[in-house]
């Protein structure tokens, strides 16, 4: 039962395993060929059906590798796309910040100016104030200076009256 079973084996591994050689490589790289399995055409002999069964289910798989590798790809693409929209939305967001606040300055700006001329003026009216009481206390003072004046040159000249009198 071996040897009727060996033929066959012998017939098909050349189709199934041993890889084709004699394809050009001129001009293309090693990944950019495609690789196909010999047929019985390429070996001179007709293909049977099993062979044509088995080239076509190398193909149906070599068609849904393709299709999980384009989808790969493409989840990939999806996944940097997502990322870097996250981040671009994050520099958006800083910017319109950044807007923000430059657009708020010049109104905080103008407040604080407000405030510090209103300050200025309030510190020129204490400044005018200030100086009306001084002069107030530096003309009572000379008034009481005047006063305390007279009142000594009244004792001096009545103590020199008594003195002279005596």
């Amino acid at each position: 039962m071996k040897e009727p079973y060996q033929p066959k084996r012998d017939q098909q591994s050349p189709s199934l395993s041993s890889p084709p050689t004699s394809q050009p490589t001129e001009g293309k790289s090693k990944a950019s060929a495609e690789i196909h399995p010999p047929t019985a055409d390429s070996l001179g002999q007709k293909p049977s059906e099993a062979e044509e069964d088995l080239y076509r289910r190398y193909e149906q798989e070599q068609a849904m590798v393709q299709e999980e590798l384009l989808r790969l790809a493409r989840r990939e693409r999806e996944a940097a796309n997502e990322s870097l929209n996250v981040t671009l939305q994050r520099e958006r967001n800083r910017t319109n910040e950044e807007k923000q606040k430059t657009a708020q300055l010049p109104t905080d700006l103008d407040a604080l100016t407000q405030e510090l001329q209103w300050k200025e003026e309030e510190l020129k009216r204490k400044d005018n104030f200030y100086k009306e009481q001084l002069a107030r206390i530096e003309k009572k003072n000379s008034e009481i200076y005047k006063l305390t004046l007279d009142q000594y040159k009244e004792a001096v000249t009545n103590a020199e009256d008594e003195i002279r009198n005596c």
